[in-house]
């Protein structure tokens, strides 16, 4: 349990491994896996899994790991007056239809939060990709811990996407948020359609969407069409890489997302969880 505070304070941290569902041509549901979540008084907890492969009679192996694990935390520093909080996702030896695999893939997020401060400062230092592949072929991706650990609150960030016009134009290009490429596909521009104020950030009952993703390289350009943060895939779907939903007070990472398409259709998440917590009064 966390330490006592001259304020109460309310934790919320939770993650999950592997959660997801096939759709076509048959129903299959994939065990939500790892999952865990910090109590709102604080302390620790976390949730393993071992070797695991998940298959169908009709459709084989539909994904497998060699391990999976999720640990949040949260307590009262008295060192210097402040909340921490931590999560952190891992998931080693993935392999999604043959087609996506990886040696390892980390989402990690941690926060301080003094009782004074409205929002806490969340960094997701240490969220990365060891050996991702698709299709076989190795998919270098950089990940921008300067932004998200320079503008570690939603205050900050906004503040800084109102006033400063080149910033404005940089985020809006990198989290697809418009400025889009003549080849753009049309449901990346549909997202954000309905926001028309370049000057302000696509928020929506308090959530703005956007990503971790600086870059992506890899050697199939022709065939691994690539917009930001989106591989899509022939014949398997779309890959959603390092998705950030930004809100007042806290921070949600998806470090993989899968839309499957033909033949075989579903969704999937890898590598997600979110916290930090809020203060009373």
């Amino acid at each position: 349990m966390s330490k006592s505070s001259p304020t109460e304070f309310y934790y919320h941290a939770h993650g999950t491994a592997i959660h997801g569902q096939i759709t076509r041509p048959v129903s299959y549901a994939i065990d939500t896996v790892a999952s865990t979540a910090l109590p709102t008084r604080g302390g620790a907890a976390s949730a393993n899994a071992g070797n695991t492969v998940y298959s169908h009679p009709q459709l084989g192996n539909i994904v497998s790991f060699k391990s999976a694990s999720t640990q949040v935390a949260g307590s009262f520093d008295d060192a210097d007056g402040h909340h921490t909080t931590l999560v952190t996702v891992t998931v080693d030896g993935l392999n999604v239809l043959d087609t996506i695999t990886a040696d390892r893939i980390v989402m990690k997020l941690s926060a301080h939060h003094l009782p004074s401060e409205e929002e806490g400062h969340i960094v997701p230092l240490g969220s990365h990709f060891d050996n991702l592949k698709i299709a076989g072929h190795p998919v270098k991706v950089e990940l921008d811990h300067e932004l998200f650990s320079t503008y570690d609150t939603y205050a900050g960030f906004k503040k800084n996407y109102q006033s400063d016009a080149a910033f404005r134009k940089r985020v809006r290009k990198q989290f697809l948020w418009g400025d889009y490429d003549a080849d753009t596909p049309q449901f990346i521009k549909d997202r954000y359609q309905w926001h028309t104020d370049k000057n302000t950030p696509p928020e929506s009952r308090g959530l703005v969407p956007c990503t971790l993703v600086k870059s992506v390289e890899h050697d199939q350009p022709n065939v691994l069409k690539t917009y930001g943060n989106v591989i899509i895939v022939p014949q398997f779907g779309k890959v959603f890489l390092g998705e950030v939903t930004l809100k007042t007070g806290t921070r949600h990472i998806t470090m993989l997302r899968l839309e499957l398409g033909s033949p075989v259709a579903g969704d999937m998440g890898i590598g997600g969880g979110g916290g930090n917590g809020a203060g009373y009064p």
